[in-house]
């Protein structure tokens, strides 16, 4: 049961990696669809973006913490459940740094199109 949900959570986080993949070839139109909104709007989610870049970068150092222990503790207990718990940290680790990259880059490129 449990070796079925963590395949489940797997194929999950895969979908989201694909749509991040999409989102990463559809940025520069993404950006530029926030630019012609209303000028408020655009600093309430400049600071929002702010906020959720200081989140991710904390969760970082977990996130990397966790790559390591817990692929050793599934190969220590649960030999049956070593690789699918291997490739679920894995695949949120490369969510995590992605997504920071991507909110990172965005924050960065509407602060240089405001200044113009």
């Amino acid at each position: 049961m449990g070796f079925i949900l963590i395949v489940w959570l797997s194929i999950g986080i895969v979908l989201l990696l694909l749509f991040d993949v999409f989102r990463f070839i559809y940025r520069e139109k993404y950006a530029e669809s926030i630019l012609k909104g209303p000028e408020a709007s655009r600093k309430r989610f400049l600071q929002y973006e702010k906020k959720m870049v200081r989140l991710l970068k904390v969760s970082l150092w977990p996130a990397l913490f966790l790559l390591i222990m817990l692929p050793l503790a599934a190969f220590l207990l649960f030999r049956e459940y070593f690789f699918a718990i291997t490739a679920d940290v894995v695949l949120s680790s490369i969510l995590i740094l992605h997504e920071h990259s991507f909110r990172k880059w965005l924050i960065n490129y509407l602060e240089a199109r405001e200044t113009f």
